[in-house]
């Protein structure tokens, strides 16, 4: 061991079989950082009743919403507009229609990336049915309402 500079510690901490116990310590806060990080921005998935993949609770409760009243959707299928590819959260073939899924308003650049999609919904003509993550907790309703002006059958 060398001679100690100023303010380097004068002892390392060691356990039984004599392995540096901070390192293993320090080793073990890293693994559960990144842990923690690979839940937290790793997609969810999860099937819904037509055995679609979504990402999010919400996302699976629409998708067996309208597995559930028999309108047919396309979750996630790419849109060319433009020459630019947009993936609404579901196109509605039968009537033309994108809905949308705004589950994060609250973050700043997903509210940026909406109004980017919106603007490329609006400039191309496509209509577009909005649900917010408030809407969620009455969705028979929210949806009923919304969709019943393409789906008069809706009850």
């Amino acid at each position: 061991m060398g001679v100690l500079q100023r303010g380097e510690a004068l002892y390392t901490l060691l356990t039984d079989d004599g392995t540096n116990a901070e390192e293993l310590l320090w080793e073990s806060i890293k693994k559960t950082r990144l842990t923690y990080a690979a839940e937290e921005f790793a997609p969810r998935r999860l099937k819904t009743k037509r055995g679609v993949i979504v990402l999010s609770k919400s996302e699976r409760m629409i998708d067996d919403w309208l597995y559930d009243h028999s309108i047919r959707a396309e979750y996630e299928r790419g849109l060319n507009l433009s020459g630019t590819t947009i993936t609404p959260d579901w196109y509605l073939p039968d009537v033309k229609v994108v809905l949308e899924h705004l589950g994060r308003l609250h973050d700043e650049n997903y509210r940026k990336r909406w109004r980017q999609k919106k603007k490329a919904y609006d400039e191309n003509g496509i209509t577009v049915v909005t649900v917010s993550e408030d809407e969620i907790v009455d969705l028979d309703r929210c949806l009923t309402r919304k969709l019943r002006p393409y789906f008069p059958t809706l009850v």
